[in-house]
């Protein structure tokens, strides 16, 4: 009898010990977030330049913490070669450090790009929204570019609010899935809640996520590009 109290009690206190703490399932992966693609017939993009991230809220030091994110996320895709073009060298050959994929771009832009790297497609980064601090909120506009046409290949627009359950829930599975952590999430938050740093990752997984190197669309809009002349 004895042994048998002994024994629920250490059920008992096994789980009310679980409670202290949130488990998530690893299985299940949602569908992407829902973003622009071009279809049709025309050939892949296999190179393309990475344009600097556009930001005009934070300083210098966060915004290169997140070009390394979205390059690296962006690299593990497998889908392009990548020709990553700095602030410096956009200074050099353009006059001005970074471009909005939404501001009307010089004429020779894409040429100049194409001439002298060799890519046949642009990708132009937006930081829409940026607050490292709880609850962190990332905000992301992205366009894949044909460097030739000037069509818009591919488009991603989403803010990432970890405020938003199910933004939160599906940031803390990436974070499982993805950490060297072998323990359970605590109730009173994950780390990928805490540091923007780790939560960059999981939206530069999720903005990727949804990209697939396609066949151009001859229908597919352009960007504005300014006259040359």
């Amino acid at each position: 009898m004895f042994k048998f109290y002994g024994l629920l009690i250490a059920i008992l206190a096994t789980a009310l010990t679980g409670c202290s703490e949130l488990t998530l399932h690893r299985e299940h992966r949602p569908e992407p977030i829902a973003s622009f693609r071009s279809d049709g017939g025309g050939a892949p993009i296999r190179r393309i330049a990475v344009l600097p991230p556009y930001c005009n809220q934070q300083t210098a030091s966060s915004v290169n913490d997140l070009e390394m994110t979205f390059q690296s996320e962006l690299t593990k895709t497998s889908l392009f070669e990548l020709v990553p073009i700095t602030h410096a060298a956009m200074e050099m050959h353009f006059g001005y450090p970074q471009i909005s994929s939404v501001d009307i771009i010089p004429g020779d832009l894409l040429f100049r790009l194409r001439s002298e790297y060799g890519v046949e497609g642009v990708m132009f980064i937006d930081i829409t929204h940026y607050f490292p601090y709880g609850p962190i909120s990332i905000g992301i506009r992205v366009k894949l570019v044909d460097a030739t046409t000037g069509k818009i290949r591919w488009a991603f627009d989403h803010l990432f609010d970890s405020s938003n359950p199910t933004t939160s829930a599906e940031a803390q599975q990436f974070y499982l899935k993805n950490s060297h952590d072998n323990y359970p999430l605590p109730l009173d938050g994950s780390p990928i809640l805490q540091s923007p740093t780790r939560f960059s990752k999981y939206v530069a997984y999720e903005v990727f996520r949804s990209l697939k190197n396609i066949p151009e669309n001859p229908e597919t809009s352009k960007v504005p590009v300014k006259s040359a002349d």
